[in-house]
């Protein structure tokens, strides 16, 4: 489709009476909203219904879908059942990713949906459900083939092989069960079917209907997604660059598995952008589901185009054209991120969800399911493609594309934290300045101010040049003052750097000490609060270019996200404040700031210092 395009322009005749469109403009023009006197151009059964069965959301009228959307709208919402860990055994042989990611997806749609997980990840019966899922797709683009010849369809469809017709029986069954199995529980559960369940009567909608709108949840919260994270886990890879940088977005937000939620990865503006750059590069659904010209014709990209045309838009036709995207054939996740080299890029021809009011419904589900996996994923481990991976995205494409298997080294991440150690005369040196004192206050029961804690914070000696500790954070913001105190010191015992955290960290250098040049973190804003023995000047702040700030006993710095180094030029002991606040990232020249250039082994050291 891409060299039609390429040859013969925007608009091109693929088929009798069907028409394929290349340009930023059809979107609207083609599945957009229309006013009191246009028609919607209706989608075409032929594509969406190739077989007489009940009609579902995707395939029914315009009327209809708006009540059946209403209805399941709520279940949409970002909020996902925590993904189970896997764990992986290090040195083994590689993890087939693409049979792990549905087997996630298909739980996950299975809870979601009928309020229970298939049970894939726990070792359920439900392997070859899966696989007839692959066969449906398969033959689903046989059928719409023989939806041009009808007189004929009856004496092909015999010709259709009998493990794919079988795949078709199967899903039909095994859903249908599950429904009957959902509509006997009585009580209300928040899942994706209540709504229609509820509605039902009103709709008009018999058990035939529920299942057939099941079918189309189970494939479209499945399937797709898990080929979009197939996509992306092998264009990382491929890609080491964009593979370093999420790896170190997502390890310098998150400590801990727990942090990790549908708010705070929301947050990872990178992850977003790679996975944005998939969708334009490996779209799940690669062709462009058919729109039918009303009644009377309608205009697209200025152009007359009778009634009864079919027309189109092909996703990775019109995501890979160099007139839309600068170097479309490459991996690029900084052209959504403002990278100047992109500027030219026409991001409104990229609609990896459709355009319009029957755009897709699972937009916020199939985000919350990668962000979230992907986020788990590449906290926990640490990934290598194999070998016979490397040309995995090279695949034939029927409704969705025929996946070989993604063969993934996955390895418990090699987290260089965990290293640090001390000698014993380190150990044994006397500390530079008394445990600080933390006191936190709150309310009784009759909202009278009372001490809640009052404790030392013992101060930790480091490899590094100083003594450190952190002296309270918290885990979200703005903080919940109601209820329990629990000290989150308990919880998290070192610094996070969090987006949704506020921290408070001490700091104590001995005399003439000096730190490498580092980044505490690109996203955030540092106060800080100079204390010293004595009342010389002491403190340097070194910056880029030899820029070089003094500060004496008092001071106040303010370190919006700038990468530096700390002196103690005094010949006493010095001890620093930090008030560590969540910020944007910072971007200039269109790229997120990080510490390239800086000394690796020694960043990489003084980053230890925020687990400790």
């Amino acid at each position: 489709m891409l060299d039609f395009h390429e040859r013969y322009g925007n608009i091109v005749r693929i088929a009798p009476d069907e028409l394929a469109f290349s340009h930023p403009d059809a979107w609207k023009d083609i599945m957009g909203h229309r006013n009191g006197q246009e028609a919607e151009m209706a989608k075409a059964m032929w594509f969406y219904r190739p077989i007489e069965e009940p009609t579902h959301i995707v395939n029914e009228t315009p009327e209809q879908h708006k009540n059946l959307r209403r209805q399941m709208a709520h279940g949409f919402s970002e909020k996902v059942e925590k993904l189970h860990e896997q764990s992986s055994k290090p040195g083994g042989n590689p993890v087939i990713m693409s049979d792990w990611y549905n087997f996630t997806t298909f739980d996950i749609i299975g809870d979601l949906a009928f309020g229970e997980p298939f049970g894939c990840l726990s070792g359920s019966n439900y392997d070859d459900w899966i696989k007839s899922i692959f066969d449906l797709a398969y033959i689903g683009s046989i059928l719409q083939a023989l939806s041009f010849y009808p007189l004929l369809k009856k004496t092909l469809l015999s010709l259709v092989p009998k493990s794919a017709q079988d795949a078709y029986e199967k899903h039909k069954v095994l859903t249908k069960e599950k429904m009957h199995r959902r509509m006997a529980i009585k009580e209300e559960r928040p899942d994706l079917i209540e709504g229609l369940l509820r509605k039902k009567d009103e709709l008009n909608l018999d058990v035939e209907h529920l299942v057939a709108n099941a079918e189309i949840l189970i494939i479209g919260g499945s399937e797709t997604t898990a080929s979009l994270l197939c996509g992306v886990t092998y264009l990382i890879l491929a890609n080491p660059e964009a593979y370093q940088k999420l790896v170190h977005e997502v390890r310098s937000t998150f400590h801990s598995p727990e942090e990790i939620d549908l708010v705070s990865v929301g947050r990872l503006t990178y992850m977003l952008a790679c996975l944005d750059e998939a969708l334009r590069m490996y779209p799940p659904v690669a062709n462009g589901p058919p729109r039918v010209c009303p009644k009377g014709g309608a205009r697209v990209l200025g152009e007359y185009i009778p009634e009864d045309t079919y027309v189109a838009i092909h996703q990775w036709a019109i995501y890979r054209r160099e007139e839309y995207f600068s170097d479309p054939n490459t991996y690029h996740p900084e052209r959504f991120l403002g990278d100047p080299r992109f500027s030219n890029d026409q991001r409104e021809a990229f609609q990896p969800f459709h355009f319009g009011p029957r755009n897709c419904i699972g937009r916020n589900l199939a985000y919350s399911e990668m962000r979230l996996i992907l986020a788990l994923i590449i906290f926990n481990f640490d990934l290598k493609l194999a070998d016979e991976s490397r040309d995995w995205i090279k695949q034939k494409n029927y409704l969705t594309w025929y996946k070989p298997p993604l063969k993934v080294y996955l390895t418990p991440r090699n987290d260089k934290h965990t290293s640090i150690s001390l000698n014993e005369e380190d150990l044994k040196m006397e500390p530079l300045f008394p445990n600080p004192s933390r006191v936190v206050t709150g309310h009784d029961d009759q909202g009278n101010s009372i001490y809640i804690d009052n404790k030392q914070i013992p101060m930790f000696r480091t490899p590094f040049n100083c003594d450190f500790a952190v002296l309270y954070q918290t885990t979200k913001f703005p903080a919940d003052l109601n209820g329990e105190w629990k000290d989150p010191l308990v919880r998290i015992p070192g610094s996070s750097s969090s987006d949704s955290a506020v921290v408070v960290r001490v700091v104590d250098f001995p005399a003439k000490a000096k730190t490498v040049r580092y980044l505490t973190t690109y996203r955030t804003i540092t106060a800080v609060m100079i204390c010293s023995k004595g009342k010389e000047d002491w403190q340097a702040r070194h910056l880029d270019k030899g820029v070089e700030i003094t500060f004496k006993k008092g001071d106040l710095c303010v370190q919006r996200g700038t990468i530096h180094g700390w002196e103690n030029k005094a010949d006493k002991p010095a001890r620093i404040y930090f008030f560590v606040t969540a910020a944007k990232p910072v971007i200039v020249a269109g790229r997120m700031l990080t510490a390239e250039g800086v000394d690796s082994g020694d960043h990489e050291k003084l980053h230890k210092i925020e687990d400790l």
